[in-house]
């Protein structure tokens, strides 16, 4: 689930957004995401779909955003690891839906 938390961690840091329409994950960014990073979100399909199915339709660029704001301030105000963060903090994002 790590390395799927830090995909979305590295989308969200590039400018770009994921989703996922009728199956398919849909990437919205205003550059070209990394081909590196596009491989990983490729590799990683089922398990970002996964994620997203508990998401209800329409807040999945909410959910990624309220994500990242939670992370952010478990590591950096709450000194945990960026690791530890982003566990705590899709935990509590995904309890709230």
């Amino acid at each position: 689930m790590n390395k799927t938390l830090a995909i979305l961690s590295a989308v969200h840091g590039a400018g770009g957004i994921i989703r996922a329409v009728e199956g398919k994950l849909k990437i919205s960014a205003l550059e070209p995401l990394p081909e590196n990073l596009m491989n990983e979100i490729k590799n990683a399909k089922p398990e970002l779909l996964a994620i997203f199915a508990t998401i209800p339709p329409g807040l999945e660029s909410s959910w990624q955003e309220l994500f990242e704001e939670r992370a952010a301030i478990m590591e950096f105000d709450g000194g945990l690891s960026r690791k530890e963060a982003e566990k705590e903090a899709f935990n509590n994002v995904s309890a709230a839906n």
